[in-house]
Parts: structure tokens; C-alpha cells; sequence
């Protein structure tokens, strides 16, 4: 009776509770996936600036990165103290996750209550908002944190420029301003937030009025429009978001086009890009309506059925005139139809980057428009006919379950990388970059031999896609099939002669079967072509020191720190071509730099133990090595190393003590099993 009672006297409170408790539960079996194969190396596991954690050298990278071809320092930053407190264990950066999305799931429900004073349609809107199957993209997949991340500052902003509306202040107007920055600098497809601003003017805030007209009234206990609102006013009031707006575009443009995301009118002619973006919006409120079908990456068609991208125009231009028409009387219309026309077009295509035709993901804050059009409409269907009340509660709740059901099922496709591309398969059929990439799960799974015939799949569908030409290449070199490597490696090499990244894939490539003259020269090519780039010469000095012309491969690791002070790999490898020099003294004080930067890396301290170690630093060497098992207490080098010191300090039963711990953790351990036996033969009194 209590809860029931408490029910009644703070509704509000009440949903939200239930509202952001079966949301998080709702995604919560997400933690027991892992990292997908598929950006989540490049955003996280392989990502070494990631990896070390939050540090002030992490951060100012975070800010000059470019990595990914996007321009996002604060989803960088996420990502870092993610690592900070999880190491690399997916369950941690995939709770994050769902916390960001229960968050914005409460965020759109008070912000919606809190412009329109309508609660239940407001608690309808978050809801679908929460469970809605679409959304999936965006919460399970680890390197989607920029969805999340950058909503949640969306929505604040928004929150905070109701209340500037409401209360106008130099001080809130600038929390919004800066709330609005943190989203851009989530992810660039907050640009459009401004004109979402100058939509919420329109309806509910109802800050538009033609000079010299009587104002539409406000809701109840919200300010009076006065005659120097117009619109002008209200375009010039967003000018200060209008202006981080085009800096961001431009920084965006700059980035994205320089990592060759991309694509140029050649590859894709621009015609095809706007038909494709009018089917597009179609197949989102499609997928919004019936969400069936839905997968990681959506293949391009060969050639645009004509029919279905002339009914896009057709519906596309009576909806928006209807809306238009209808906007008085019906004002929700026209905002709601807007918001997700407006909050797409950074994505939809007409400036292509990536391989994808649509996504999942990019209806993260599009989706909230469609959702108002559904809600406010049965709203005004009920009110105009009560008759139709019982069934559309009834319809409504069978939306909301289906959603929690199939938002259920979808997010078990994302339990590893083979299921979900295995799943991406089965829904688009001829996907060449789902081929390629179930190859590359079965390649490093050590199948080789489905790699390959995924891999001669996907380049039946697409010869033109560079990773799977790179992909038959690798196989077929492993296997000793020069010559049938040579025409794909050939075949990539005449897509972009001048591709830095295609120089360094080849040169690996013919370094890892032994062609390291050749290797070293295409990396060459990558380096003449981008000079100032700190991670090509760290490839090329990686590669000269495979051809152990360790002095020039000292020269080239420097020249990485030189361009990037911190950059961990460089400094590793140049302490281990100091080493090979016989260098060690450099080496260890390459290290101790290392550890000053990122004290909480294990890799770090068990490399400064090594070093240590080869200098026969006996003591210090200890001294890492148990820092080292401190931060990461399973690590079995580290306990195999730390045995070793201690038996050259001739702390034996300690020594014999580690050993025994590395072979509890890998009992076939042949080098910790012979010296434990070696040590006991010679110290028989020790046990």
C-alpha cells in the first residue's frame, strides 16, 4: 500500500525508476559479449594509447588524434578510463555502455516532461526510446560509445536550454554552449543539435510568432513570448551553436577525407549517393515501424531499385507537406518529422564515409522525432475519437513488448564476431565486407582454409575492396602461393598507387615470407609520402629491425617520439634496438620514461624488468616485475621472469615459489618446468 501511495503522489519519480530499471535490465546480458572484430581493435584492444589507461599524455592525444579518420577526443577519453578501471575486459566497457544508454533513456523522458508537461506520453517516447530494437547498434558494440556518449551530452544541452527558455541567464546559456561542445566532441553528428533547438522553439516551447502578432499561448507556468522573439531573434540566439557547428564540420571533413574515409565521386558518383540517401530515410522509418532485418552493415546495391526510390521522393515530399500544412493545428507533426530529417543528413550519405548504405547506429537521436510523431498522434487519434482508446493502449502495449522481445534476441547476435556477420549474412545476402570479415574471425581462429573461400566469396562480390584483396594475399603467401598472391597484390597496388596504408600492408606482407628487402621498401613509400607521420616510421623502424639494421632503426623509432613524445610502441621498440646494440643503459632510461607517463601499464614495468634483467640489475629488476603482477596478478611472464631474478639473487624458495605459480596457470610451460626441476636438483633442501 505504501508503494502504491508513493505511486500516486510522485509519478514522475515512479516512472522513472521503472522506466530506467528495465532498461538496464533489459540490456544488461550485454556484459557476457565480447569485443567485435570490426572497430573494436582500433577503438580499444589494439589502441595503445587506449589501453595505458587516463594520463595527461593520453589526453592531449585524445584532442590531436585522428584515428578512426573522426575527431572525437572526449569518446577517446571514455574509452581510456574505461581501460583505467577495466583493463580490456569487454563486460566493463559494455556496462558503460548500458549505463550511458539507461541515463539517456531518463534524460528523454524528464526532457520531453519537462517541455510539455505531458507525462505519459513522454514516459511512451523514452520508452520506445530504451528498448527499441534499432538502438541495439549503438549499446552493444563497444566502439559505439560515441553514440551514447554524445547523446547523453545532446540531451543535457537541451535540458539546459529549456531552462535558459524559461529563465534566461548569461550563465545557463553558456552550460548549454559548453554541454554542446562535450557532444561534438563526442561524436560529429551532434552538428545538427541548433536546428533541433530552433524546432523545440517552434513546438512546445512555442517561441515563434510573426511581429506584431499575438504569441501562441505557452503551457502553463512558462514565460510569455514578448514581440522581439521572432524567428530572426531566435536564429540569431543559436549563432554561438551554429558556429561550433561549422568549426566541427570542417574539422570533421579535414579528418575523415585525410583517413581516406571518404569516398571520392570516381568510386561513388554523387548521383547514386542522393538516391541512395532518398531510400535511405524511407528504410529508416521502415525499420522504425517493423524493426525486422536488422544487422551491423548494410551493403551498397549494385544498381537502386528505381520503383522504390521513386516512391522515397514521392512520400518524402506529401509527408513534409502535410506536416507543413497541418503544422498549426498539429505542430508535433512538423517537429517531429523535421527533427529526423534534420538530425540525419550528416549521415545519410550525400558526403559518403564508409562502406555502409545505412546503419542501425545513426538512428540513435533521429529516432526520438518519429517516436513523438507516434505518441502525440495517438494522443490526438484518442482525443478526437475516445471510441478508439482501448485499442490503441492495447496496440501500444504489444509495440513496447515486441520491442523488449526482439531488442532481447538482437542482442545476442552481438555475443561475438562470427554470429553477428554470420547473422549479416543471412539477412543481406551478397555483403562483401561480412564475407571479409567472418574470413578474418575464421583467419585468426587458425581455419584458414574457410578464411580463404570466405575471403574468394567476398572478392567475387566486390574485387574492388582493398582488405580482401590484402586478405587472399596473406593466405595464399602463408600457404607458399606466390604466384597466386601476386595478381591480387598487384590488383590492390592498382586502386591507389599512392595509398600509405596500402604500402605498409604490402610491406609486412612480403617481409613476413621472407622477402624483407622488398617489405622495408614499400614501407619506405609510406613513410616518403607521409613524412609527419609518427606511426609509419615506428613501422618502418620495426621493419629494418627485422633486417637487424638496428642503427637506422634506432634513427627511425626517435624520429617517432620526436613526432609524438608519447607513443609507448616506439619507445618499446627503440629500448629493444638500444638493447640489441648493447646499449642498455639508454634502454633503461627509454623505460623509466615509460613508466613516468603511464605508471599503471603492467606492459610497461614488465619491460623495464627486462631490461633490468638483461643488465643483471637483479634488485631492480624484481622490483618491476612485482609491480607488474600488482596490476595484473594472473600475467604469466611475469611470474616466469620474477622467478628468474629471484634465482639470481639466490632467493631460491621464492624463485621456486613463482615457478610453481606460472605452471598453475599454464601447466605445459616447458622452459618454467625444466629450470623448477633444475633449481630443486641443485637446492634439494629447498621445497
Amino acid at each position: 500500500m505504501k508503494a502504491l501511495e508513493f505511486a500516486r503522489r510522485r509519478p514522475s519519480l515512479t516512472i522513472s525508476l521503472a522506466l530506467g530499471l528495465l532498461t538496464f535490465l533489459l540490456y544488461l546480458p550485454v556484459i557476457h559479449n565480447g569485443f567485435v572484430d570490426y572497430d573494436d581493435q582500433g577503438y580499444i584492444t589494439d589502441n595503445i594509447h587506449v589501453t595505458a589507461g587516463l594520463s595527461w599524455p593520453g589526453i592531449v592525444w585524445a584532442f590531436k588524434s585522428n584515428e578512426q579518420a573522426n575527431w572525437h577526443p572526449l569518446t577517446w577519453i571514455s574509452h581510456m578510463a574505461d581501460c583505467q578501471m577495466f583493463g580490456t575486459n569487454p563486460a566493463g566497457h559494455h556496462f558503460t555502455n548500458i549505463l550511458f544508454h539507461t541515463a539517456n533513456t531518463l534524460l528523454v523522458f524528464f526532457l520531453l516532461k519537462q517541455m510539455t508537461r505531458e507525462l505519459w506520453a513522454s514516459t511512451l517516447v523514452a520508452a520506445f526510446f530504451g528498448w527499441h530494437p534499432l538502438h541495439v547498434e549503438s549499446v552493444a558494440w563497444a566502439s559505439e560509445r560515441k553514440d551514447v556518449l554524445s547523446a547523453f551530452f545532446w540531451l543535457l544541452t537541451m535540458m539546459v536550454y529549456v531552462k535558459y527558455v524559461k529563465k534566461p541567464g548569461a550563465f545557463t546559456y553558456l552550460a548549454a554552449l559548453v554541454l554542446f561542445a562535450c557532444a561534438l566532441l563526442s561524436k560529429p553528428m551532434a552538428v545538427t543539435l541548433p536546428f533541433a533547438l530552433l524546432l523545440v522553439d517552434f513546438w512546445p516551447l512555442n517561441r515563434f510568432e510573426s511581429a506584431g502578432q499575438t504569441a501562441t499561448p505557452n503551457p502553463p507556468g512558462q514565460k510569455t513570448a514578448v514581440p522581439w522573439q521572432t524567428g530572426i531573434f531566435l536564429i540569431l540566439e543559436k549563432l554561438p551553436f551554429f558556429a561550433l557547428s561549422f568549426a566541427d564540420c570542417y574539422v570533421t571533413y579535414l579528418v575523415q577525407n585525410h583517413g581516406g574515409a571518404v569516398m571520392s565521386a570516381s568510386t561513388l558518383p554523387f548521383s547514386y549517393r542522393f538516391a541512395n540517401a532518398l531510400w535511405s530515410y524511407l528504410r529508416y522509418v521502415s525499420s522504425t515501424l517493423c524493426p525486422t532485418g536488422l544487422c551491423i552493415i548494410y551493403p551498397y546495391k549494385a544498381y537502386l531499385p528505381v520503383g522504390l526510390v521513386t516512391v522515397s521522393i514521392l512520400l518524402l515530399v506529401i509527408w513534409s507537406g502535410l506536416f507543413l500544412f497541418w503544422r498549426k493545428k498539429f505542430p508535433y507533426l512538423l517537429v517531429g518529422w523535421f527533427w529526423f530529417l534534420g538530425t540525419l543528413v550528416p549521415v545519410i550519405g550525400l558526403i559518403q564515409v564508409g562502406a555502409q548504405a545505412m546503419a542501425d547506429r545513426y538512428m540513435y537521436i533521429p529516432s526520438i522525432g518519429l517516436f513523438i510523431i507516434i505518441v502525440w498522434g495517438v494522443k490526438d487519434l484518442i482525443r478526437f475519437h475516445p471510441a478508439t482508446r482501448n485499442y490503441c493502449f492495447t496496440t501500444g502495449a504489444a509495440a513496447l513488448t515486441m520491442c523488449l522481445v526482439t531488442t532481447s534476441w538482437q542482442i545476442k547476435y552481438w555475443h561475438d564476431t562470427a554470429s553477428l556477420f554470420v547473422h549479416a549474412i543471412r539477412v543481406t545476402g551478397d555483403n562483401t565486407v561480412a564475407y571479409f570479415t567472418l574470413g578474418a574471425t575464421y583467419e585468426q581462429a587458425g581455419d584458414t582454409t574457410d578464411a580463404l573461400a570466405l575471403y574468394k566469396k567476398s572478392a567475387e562480390m566486390d574485387p574492388n575492396y582493398l582488405p580482401t584483396q590484402f586478405g587472399l594475399a596473406r593466405i595464399l603467401l602463408e600457404n607458399g602461393d606466390y604466384p597466386g598472391a601476386k595478381p591480387h597484390l598487384d590488383y590492390a597496388e592498382s586502386m591507389n598507387t599512392q595509398n600509405p596504408e596500402l604500402e605498409i600492408s604490402m610491406g609486412f606482407i612480403l617481409q613476413k615470407i621472407g622477402r624483407n628487402a622488398e617489405g622495408v621498401k614499400d614501407v619506405r613509400r609510406a613513410v616518403q609520402m607521409e613524412p609527419d607521420s609518427p606511426a609509419y616510421h615506428n613501422y618502418l623502424a620495426y621493419a629494418l629491425q627485422k633486417m637487424t639494421n638496428t642503427d637506422e632503426a634506432i634513427r627511425e623509432f626517435s624520429t617517432a617520439l620526436q613526432l609524438e613524445p608519447d607513443y609507448p610502441n616506439a619507445r618499446y621498440g627503440l629500448a629493444s634496438a638500444l638493447i640489441a646494440a648493447g646499449r642498455t643503459n639508454e634502454a633503461i632510461a627509454q623505460y623509466q620514461i615509460e613508466i613516468q607517463q603511464h605508471p599503471n601499464n603492467p606492459e610497461a614495468h614488465y619491460n623495464f624488468g627486462l631490461a633490468f634483467l638483461d643488465n643483471r640489475q637483479f634488485a631492480d629488476a624484481e622490483k618491476e616485475f612485482s609491480i607488474e603482477l600488482k596490476l595484473s596478478p594472473g600475467e604469466l611472464k611475469a611470474h616466469y621472469r620474477l622467478a628468474e631474478t629471484l634465482t639470481g639473487e639466490n632467493k631460491f624458495a621464492d624463485a621456486v615459489a613463482e615457478y610453481r605459480k606460472a605452471l598453475q596457470i599454464l601447466s605445459n610451460f616447458p622452459d618454467a618446468k625444466k629450470e623448477l626441476a633444475s633449481l630443486l636438483a641443485a637446492h634439494p633442501e629447498v621445497k
